[in-house]
């Protein structure tokens, strides 16, 4: 049988899809050992025979950085096993021989039952490749030869440090290396003005580079003009314009005439670190608005049963598929799901007439990922 061939994970659609703390398994060590299709690239990189105690030695250190910061540092095995299986960033090169992989992942906030606040993990691990020693006959397994932990504390709410991790996103790609070609990129901004001849503070001279490598996380590629008018029409593909103000220029349109979406940011005198987070957080916008529109939002008939599977990650809420009438092959049953805050966000604005308590999961989760809604008939209503 042909070996699973995990691929790198990039880009800002997975990795702001803020994970939420699930059941901690049974024996993850043993079921991820075993896990046939992996997401990351850490467990293609290991054997079955390989040496996993290095899985402990990251949690015990996670649960002394959860204790150092208040908080019960049992958590710490249900906040590795997504690291490890479900990563939001995953990359790897070469490390003097040596495989160095990364894993990362933003945990969401949890003020019942878990941090008070979002935490961006980071795991890294060098992996020395299956090999056999010289004089000898006997196949080493791979094994896992160093890793660490890092942990870091970052404010989501209401997006308030947007920009600050994505610095910490394009830190990694600047280590790691890009992913995508520009031939993969299926939007286009165009960026009008320069902030550096305006007055902006603190503007790296590598400005354009730095928004480059950002809006690429959000798959778009950008075209940059500097003016100092901008009369020009603007092609079919721009999706969205930022304007560094002031801008002498007309407003840009499609070849049709037709206005384009666009953000203006003010860049007199403000530090450049401020203006990169405004264009962090309309690329956030842009991207939820563009996911959320896929499926026209409508009411539940009464007694209506409709089953989901997630299509995609958004950062603020979950993406499913256009449903159907039929559950999954498992038949045990679907239950109350109440421990997905993103889920339920997703519904809402799927159907008008959502309520919280209509969500259900297939009973074999998180070993399955059906979703379903459950919405009760004219009897049940009135008996509620």
């Amino acid at each position: 049988m042909a070996r699973f061939n995990a691929q790198p994970l990039r880009g800002a659609r997975s990795f702001l899809d803020l994970r939420e703390l699930r059941a901690v398994p049974q024996d993850f060590g043993a079921e991820w050992a075993a896990e046939k299709r992996p997401r990351g690239l850490l467990k293609p990189a290991l054997d079955i025979r390989s040496n996993y105690e290095f899985v402990a030695r990251l949690e015990a250190n996670m649960a002394a950085w959860l204790t150092g910061e208040g908080i019960d540092g049992a958590l710490s095995a249900a906040v590795l096993p997504e690291v490890l299986r479900d990563p939001g960033f995953s990359a790897s090169r070469n490390d003097d021989g040596l495989t160095h992989i990364r894993h990362a992942v933003v945990m969401h906030r949890n003020d019942g039952a878990g941090p008070p606040f979002e935490i961006l993990v980071r795991a890294d691990v060098w992996v020395k490749a299956r090999h056999v020693p010289a004089g000898a006959n006997q196949v080493i397994p791979a094994e896992v030869v160093r890793e660490e932990l890092l942990c870091t504390i970052v404010d989501m709410e209401d997006d308030a440090e947007i920009g600050d991790l994505m610095r910490a996103y394009l830190d990694m790609v600047a280590e790691f290396g890009p992913l995508k070609s520009a031939r993969t990129l299926t939007r286009l901004i165009v960026f009008l003005g320069d902030p550096r001849a305006l007055g902006s503070q603190n503007a790296p001279e590598n400005w354009r580079n730095e928004l480059k490598e950002l809006c690429r996380a959000f798959d778009a590629d950008v075209q940059f003009h500097r003016g100092p008018k901008f009369t020009d029409t603007a092609s079919d593909k721009v999706t969205h314009v930022v304007r560094f103000e002031p801008y002498s220029g007309e407003e840009p349109r499609t070849t049709r005439g037709g206005e384009i979406e666009h953000t203006k940011i003010d860049a007199r005198s403000i530090d450049y670190s401020d203006i990169f987070d405004q264009i962090a957080l309309a690329l956030v916008n842009i991207e939820d608005e563009a996911e959320s529109s896929a499926f026209e939002p409508r009411a539940l008939e009464p007694g209506e049963q409709v089953f989901h599977r997630k299509r995609g990650r958004s950062g603020k809420f979950d993406l499913f598929d256009e449903g159907a009438d039929t559950a999954c092959s498992h038949r045990v049953g679907f239950v109350r799901f109440h421990n997905s805050d993103k889920a339920i966000k997703g519904f809402r604005r799927r159907y008008t007439n959502f309520e919280d308590s209509w969500m259900r999961h297939c009973s074999k989760y998180p070993d399955c990922g059906m979703y379903a809604v459950f919405c009760p008939d004219r009897n049940e209503a009135s008996m509620d």
